[in-house]
This record gives structure tokens, sequence and C-alpha cells, in this order.
């Protein structure tokens, strides 16, 4: 089959990489322009030099709505098959052209966790497990037929830099798979089962600056899901002494106290500790505004140290 594949991010790297490895014809890879004023897309970088070095065809563009020079230049490559990774939203006069369809890797297990940021809020919500879908791409936003599904536990060590590894990688056979069952033609995805609107475990929106500050009314364990699920970026925060501190790492201990929620407690010499609902959240790795990243210890040696 001809493949054209799409992709914005570098979790589509090892999808394509098997695709070109087992020989697979791919045909065209489409990513967006590199802008002269972004000089830190680092993945344009990298995608343009794997598809020079392997003689894929490298596309380009600025815009996909109502883009017909595009539109015409992948009708031109016959496609039977759009594999979409990291990307946009595809206009239907778009994911209409392949013979086969559309298809894309969605990180979650649809229904649950439809949206822009499934990986964030598997583990904000505290989720025990989370996965892989596969589906074709349909005019409503991420509830195609599903093609096929893998499954994976969450850990109590992962955070969303983690997590994103382990599915990056996992994704790439997955990719596989689905697409050895669509050369088929008699193969039908599996229709997607009904969401309740207001479920949080059914949506996982973009997440913004604004989302990223921690609740100190909340019990630990919520603490310690969002700080995981936010780490390493966009990162989960709070004021420390009138400045934006950053928290990537930490752990909790649950007491009973009297003191208010997010009061700020150290010794100046090993710990910072905040308090929560139902304990104390303990600071392991962290970052203020116009620093680097720093263990505990580090930062306070440094912050601390002419007090």
């Amino acid at each position: 089959m001809n493949i054209v594949f799409m992709c914005n991010s570098d979790f589509a790297i090892p999808s394509l990489d098997i695709l070109y490895k087992q020989q697979y014809n791919i045909v065209g890879l489409l990513t967006k322009k590199n802008s002269k004023f972004n000089t830190k897309n680092s993945f344009y970088r990298i995608i343009k030099k794997y598809c020079d070095d392997k003689n894929i065809n490298f596309i380009t563009y600025e815009y996909l709505n109502f883009n017909y020079s595009l539109i015409n230049q992948l009708k031109h490559l016959r496609p039977d098959i759009f594999i979409v990774i990291s990307f946009e939203i595809l206009p239907s006069i778009i994911f209409q052209i392949p013979k086969k369809g559309s298809i894309n890797l969605h990180p979650s297990l649809l229904p649950k966790y439809r949206g822009a940021a499934p990986i964030n809020w598997a583990i904000i919500n505290g989720e025990k497990n989370t996965g892989l879908t596969t589906f074709f791409i349909n005019n409503k936003i991420d509830q195609g037929d599903i093609i096929s599904q893998i499954n994976i536990e969450i850990s109590k060590y992962d955070n969303y830099s983690t997590l994103y590894e382990k599915l990056k990688y996992l994704g790439a056979n997955l990719i596989v798979k689905s697409i050895n069952k669509i050369y088929h033609d008699n193969f039908k995805g599996i229709q997607q089962s009904f969401c309740k609107k207001n479920d949080i475990n059914f949506i996982a929106p973009k997440i913004f600056p604004k989302d990223c500050w921690i609740n100190w009314n909340s019990n630990c364990k919520n603490i310690i899901h969002f700080i995981n699920g936010l780490s390493m970026y966009p990162g989960a925060r709070t004021i420390f002494e009138n400045t934006i501190m950053k928290i990537f790492k930490a752990d909790y201990n649950i007491v009973k106290h009297y003191i208010k929620p997010g009061t700020i407690n150290t010794d100046y010499k090993n710990f910072i500790k905040i308090a929560s609902l139902d304990g104390y959240i303990n600071i392991v790795e962290l970052q203020i505004s116009g620093r680097k990243k720093m263990n505990i210890k580090n930062f306070i040696i440094g912050y601390y140290k002419n007090r």
C-alpha cells in the first residue's frame, strides 16, 4: 500500500522508523512548515534529516483548510492510507483521499480520554491503566471506528514524561498491526461506545498554564497525581516567596495537622514541605523562575546560603 505519514512531534518517530525498516511503501511525509521565527523547533530538523537520509518525499504545509495545492499534491501520490500521529485535525476533504482511509494513533484507551492531552489527564485522574488506540478518522474528534488497542499499566513511578516514552514505542508495533488488518479489504473497525458528556474520564482537553496551579486544599494523593501528570512538561506550579515554583517530583506523608493548606515549611538544610488537606507534600525536584531544574538539597544549598 502507498502510505502518507503525517506527524508534528517526536511521538511519531518510532512508528515511522518501524515502517521504514520493515520496507513499507512510504510515498510521503507531511509536517508543518518550520517558521523562521521558531528557531527552537528541533523536531522539524530531526524529521527533515530523517526523510533526507532515507530518501522519503518530505512535504510541508502552513495550513490545511482550503489548501488546494496541498490537496492536489496528496492526491497525486495515489495514497492507499494516511497514518496520522500527533497532528492537527484533518479536514474531511483530506482524510477522505486515501482508498482505505486515514488512521490515527491516540495515546489512550478510547473512548476514554478523547482530546489533546490524554497522557496528562490519565495520570492526573489517578488511573491505574491506560493504553493506545488506532482508529479510522471521521468528522468527530477521536470518535472513529477502532482498529486496534493495547493496554499498559501506569506505575506509581510514572509521570507524563516516562509514560509518554513508553507509549511512543509501543505505538510503533500497534501501527504495524493496524496496517496489516486494513490490508484486507473485508476489515471493519469497531464502533466506539457512547460517553457521558460530563464524565471527566472521557475528556482530555488541552492544558494551559492557568490549569497548572496546585490546589493545596486537596489531599496528598490527588496532589501527587497532579504533579506527576504535568511532569516534566508543562510543570505543576505554586508560589514560593513571591516567585513561581514548578514542582516536577515529590512524595508525601499523610498526617493530621492544623496548618493552613499551602503553608511552606523548611529546615533550610534538607527539606521543603508544603501542607495539604491531609498531610505534607515533600518536594524532591523543582525549578523556580530564572533558575535551572534541580533536586531539593542543591536548591536549598544555593537558595539559602546567604541566610
